[in-house]
Protein backbone atom coordinates (compact mmCIF):
# COMPACT_ATOMS: atom_id res chain seq x y z
CA UNK A 1 0.00 0.00 0.00
CA UNK A 2 1.22 3.46 -0.79
CA UNK A 3 0.93 6.03 1.96
CA UNK A 4 2.33 9.08 0.19
CA UNK A 5 -0.96 10.94 -0.21
CA UNK A 6 -2.63 13.29 2.26
CA UNK A 7 -5.97 11.55 1.77
CA UNK A 8 -6.87 9.82 5.07
CA UNK A 9 -7.57 6.10 4.80
CA UNK A 10 -9.66 4.38 7.47
CA UNK A 11 -9.73 0.58 7.62
CA UNK A 12 -12.30 -1.54 9.43
CA UNK A 13 -11.97 -5.05 10.82
CA UNK A 14 -8.31 -5.50 9.95
CA UNK A 15 -6.89 -8.48 11.79
CA UNK A 16 -3.17 -7.83 11.23
CA UNK A 17 -2.69 -4.16 10.25
CA UNK A 18 0.95 -4.08 11.42
CA UNK A 19 1.94 -7.44 9.92
CA UNK A 20 0.30 -6.60 6.59
CA UNK A 21 2.11 -3.24 6.45
CA UNK A 22 -0.92 -0.98 6.78
CA UNK A 23 0.43 0.82 9.88
CA UNK A 24 3.74 1.02 11.76
CA UNK A 25 2.18 0.06 15.09
CA UNK A 26 -1.23 -0.06 16.73
CA UNK A 27 -0.42 2.81 19.09
CA UNK A 28 1.17 5.10 16.47
CA UNK A 29 -0.06 4.09 13.02
CA UNK A 30 1.83 6.83 11.17
CA UNK A 31 1.22 8.04 7.62
CA UNK A 32 -2.40 8.53 6.62
CA UNK A 33 -3.85 5.17 7.74
CA UNK A 34 -5.93 4.54 10.83
CA UNK A 35 -8.71 2.17 11.80
CA UNK A 36 -9.89 -0.68 13.95
CA UNK A 37 -8.27 -4.04 14.52
CA UNK A 38 -10.58 -6.70 15.87
CA UNK A 39 -7.58 -8.68 17.15
CA UNK A 40 -9.26 -11.94 16.10
CA UNK A 41 -6.09 -13.62 14.91
CA UNK A 42 -3.64 -12.32 17.51
CA UNK A 43 -6.06 -13.55 20.19
CA UNK A 44 -6.10 -17.14 18.89
CA UNK A 45 -3.42 -18.21 21.35
CA UNK A 46 -5.21 -16.48 24.21
CA UNK A 47 -8.45 -18.28 23.32
CA UNK A 48 -6.60 -21.60 23.57
CA UNK A 49 -5.18 -20.56 26.94
CA UNK A 50 -8.67 -19.64 28.20
CA UNK A 51 -10.08 -22.93 26.92
CA UNK A 52 -7.39 -24.85 28.82
CA UNK A 53 -8.36 -22.99 32.00
CA UNK A 54 -12.08 -23.57 31.43
CA UNK A 55 -11.65 -27.27 30.66
CA UNK A 56 -8.84 -28.59 32.88
CA UNK A 57 -7.14 -31.75 31.73
CA UNK A 58 -7.43 -31.25 27.98
CA UNK A 59 -4.46 -32.63 26.07
CA UNK A 60 -5.41 -32.82 22.39
CA UNK A 61 -7.09 -29.88 20.65
CA UNK A 62 -8.44 -29.82 17.09
CA UNK A 63 -8.12 -26.84 14.75
CA UNK A 64 -9.14 -26.33 11.13
CA UNK A 65 -6.88 -24.03 9.13
CA UNK A 66 -7.07 -22.75 5.56
CA UNK A 67 -3.40 -22.22 4.60
CA UNK A 68 -4.50 -20.12 1.61
CA UNK A 69 -6.02 -17.58 4.02
CA UNK A 70 -3.21 -15.45 5.47
CA UNK A 71 -5.23 -14.60 8.58
CA UNK A 72 -6.06 -18.25 9.27
CA UNK A 73 -2.42 -19.22 8.71
CA UNK A 74 -1.13 -16.52 11.10
CA UNK A 75 -3.76 -17.57 13.66
CA UNK A 76 -2.51 -21.14 13.44
CA UNK A 77 1.04 -19.98 14.22
CA UNK A 78 -0.20 -18.07 17.29
CA UNK A 79 -2.18 -21.14 18.37
CA UNK A 80 0.83 -23.43 17.88
CA UNK A 81 2.94 -21.20 20.12
CA UNK A 82 0.28 -21.23 22.83
CA UNK A 83 -0.15 -25.01 22.54
CA UNK A 84 3.60 -25.51 23.00
CA UNK A 85 3.60 -23.23 26.06
CA UNK A 86 0.62 -25.11 27.53
CA UNK A 87 1.91 -28.59 26.68
CA UNK A 88 -1.06 -29.31 24.41
CA UNK A 89 -1.07 -31.36 21.21
CA UNK A 90 -2.80 -29.80 18.19
CA UNK A 91 -4.77 -31.98 15.80
CA UNK A 92 -4.42 -29.76 12.70
CA UNK A 93 -6.78 -30.14 9.74
CA UNK A 94 -5.65 -28.15 6.66
CA UNK A 95 -8.42 -27.28 4.20
CA UNK A 96 -8.74 -25.18 1.06
CA UNK A 97 -12.15 -26.28 -0.24
CA UNK A 98 -15.60 -26.43 1.36
CA UNK A 99 -15.73 -30.21 0.95
CA UNK A 100 -12.46 -30.46 2.90
CA UNK A 101 -14.03 -28.49 5.77
CA UNK A 102 -16.81 -31.10 5.91
CA UNK A 103 -14.18 -33.87 5.86
CA UNK A 104 -12.25 -32.14 8.66
CA UNK A 105 -15.40 -31.87 10.78
CA UNK A 106 -16.04 -35.60 10.26
CA UNK A 107 -12.41 -36.32 11.15
CA UNK A 108 -12.66 -34.31 14.35
CA UNK A 109 -15.91 -36.08 15.22
CA UNK A 110 -14.26 -39.50 14.91
CA UNK A 111 -10.94 -38.61 16.56
CA UNK A 112 -10.11 -38.62 20.27
CA UNK A 113 -9.79 -34.85 20.72
CA UNK A 114 -10.52 -33.18 24.04
CA UNK A 115 -11.43 -29.76 22.63
CA UNK A 116 -11.71 -27.66 19.47
CA UNK A 117 -10.60 -24.08 18.77
CA UNK A 118 -12.00 -22.14 15.82
CA UNK A 119 -9.58 -20.13 13.71
CA UNK A 120 -10.83 -17.28 11.51
CA UNK A 121 -11.77 -18.41 8.00
CA UNK A 122 -14.92 -17.79 5.97
CA UNK A 123 -15.05 -21.36 4.64
CA UNK A 124 -14.98 -22.69 8.20
CA UNK A 125 -17.53 -20.07 9.29
CA UNK A 126 -19.86 -21.23 6.51
CA UNK A 127 -20.06 -24.57 8.35
CA UNK A 128 -20.67 -23.21 11.86
CA UNK A 129 -24.04 -24.92 12.27
CA UNK A 130 -22.48 -28.25 11.36
CA UNK A 131 -19.55 -27.60 13.73
CA UNK A 132 -21.91 -26.66 16.57
CA UNK A 133 -24.05 -29.77 16.01
CA UNK A 134 -20.97 -32.02 15.97
CA UNK A 135 -19.49 -30.38 19.08
CA UNK A 136 -22.77 -30.74 20.96
CA UNK A 137 -23.30 -34.36 19.85
CA UNK A 138 -19.75 -35.43 20.77
CA UNK A 139 -19.56 -33.11 23.81
CA UNK A 140 -16.40 -31.45 22.51
CA UNK A 141 -15.84 -28.09 24.22
CA UNK A 142 -15.28 -25.58 21.42
CA UNK A 143 -13.80 -22.11 21.75
CA UNK A 144 -15.51 -19.73 19.33
CA UNK A 145 -14.33 -16.38 18.03
CA UNK A 146 -17.34 -14.17 18.70
CA UNK A 147 -20.48 -14.08 20.78
CA UNK A 148 -22.84 -15.12 18.00
CA UNK A 149 -20.91 -18.38 17.67
CA UNK A 150 -21.16 -19.02 21.40
CA UNK A 151 -24.91 -18.39 21.13
CA UNK A 152 -25.01 -21.26 18.59
CA UNK A 153 -23.97 -23.62 21.37
CA UNK A 154 -20.19 -23.42 21.27
CA UNK A 155 -18.58 -23.20 24.70
CA UNK A 156 -17.32 -19.62 24.76
CA UNK A 157 -15.82 -16.81 22.72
Amino acid sequence: METGTDLPVVFLESMYPVEFGMVKSLTTPGANYTGVSNMTSPMSGKRLELLAKMVPGIKRVAVICNPDNAVSKLSLETTKEAAADLGLQLDIHLVDKHVEVDEAIAGIESSPVDAFVLLPDFMVFSRLEKIAAMAKKKKIPTMAIDGTQAEMGLLAS
